[in-house]
């Protein structure tokens, strides 16, 4: 019984259950400091991503990044931005899997699991639910998915990168806060490791969410390349992984 209650996690978060599954599963949340948590930490990406999706990026940067998409020669249609969102960049060949390897060699981060008492989750419900309401329909139908699994890990001189993986969607979404400033001529680069393959899903801006779509996606991995550069395989140093 536990874990059919357990299973509308999601559905909580979503405000998609009704008065009775709701009664049970706050009963159930009561008895549950682990379930507190995930509740909690969905309310908390949802929140984020929400805020992230209501921005609008500046206009100098969407006609830059729209100016090189056409450019671009789409490969795999398997990235989709946020609402206006510009940092999409298209799908690249995949790269050599030498760099799997390299990329293994960093510590993934782990989830991180926040303790919040069932009082304030309950009296917080609300606010967050607002926000999550702001968001692309995708990404808030995959941070409610019972099998979403969500990963932090921070960068070596600032920042951090937020991930959200199911499975059963076959689809991530990624957001950055905080990167460190970079160079005009370099540019962080969100990667998607699948079977074992980096592709690249696009170019990574502070509180602008990417989503990819992927079957077999292995893990994340982010790292900062020429922009010029094509994406064809990474070529600077891992700043994270996220889900491996």
């Amino acid at each position: 019984m536990s874990k059919d209650l357990h299973a509308l996690t999601g559905a909580y978060v979503m405000d998609a259950l009704d008065d009775d599954e709701r009664a049970a599963f706050e009963a159930y949340m009561a008895t549950s400091p682990a379930t507190q948590a995930e509740v909690a930490s969905l309310l908390e990406v949802g929140a984020m991503l929400g805020a992230a999706a209501a921005e609008t990026p500046p206009e100098g940067l969407r006609r830059a990044v729209m100016s090189e998409i056409d450019n671009v020669r789409q490969e795999r249609p398997v990235v989709t931005a946020i609402d206006e969102a510009p940092s999409v960049r298209p799908v690249a060949a995949p790269a050599s899997r030498s760099w799997v390897t390299r990329l293994s060699m960093v510590a993934a981060a782990a989830a991180v699991a926040v303790s919040v008492g069932l009082g304030v989750l309950v009296s917080d419900l609300s606010n967050r639910l607002d926000a999550l309401e702001t968001t692309n329909t995708e990404v808030a139908t995959l941070v409610a998915a019972t099998d979403a699994a969500r990963f932090d890990a921070g960068l070596p001189d600032g920042g951090v990168v937020t991930a959200v993986i199911s499975d059963d969607h076959h689809a991530a979404v990624t957001v950055a806060d905080g990167l460190p400033v970079l160079d005009e001529q370099l540019m962080y680069v969100l990667w998607a490791i699948i079977d074992g393959t980096p592709i690249a899903v696009g170019e990574l801006h502070n509180g602008v969410p990417l989503t990819t779509q992927h079957a077999g996606l292995d893990g994340l991995g982010l790292t900062v390349e020429p922009r010029d550069a094509p994406l064809d395989m990474p070529t600077g140093t891992v700043q994270v992984q996220l889900g491996a």
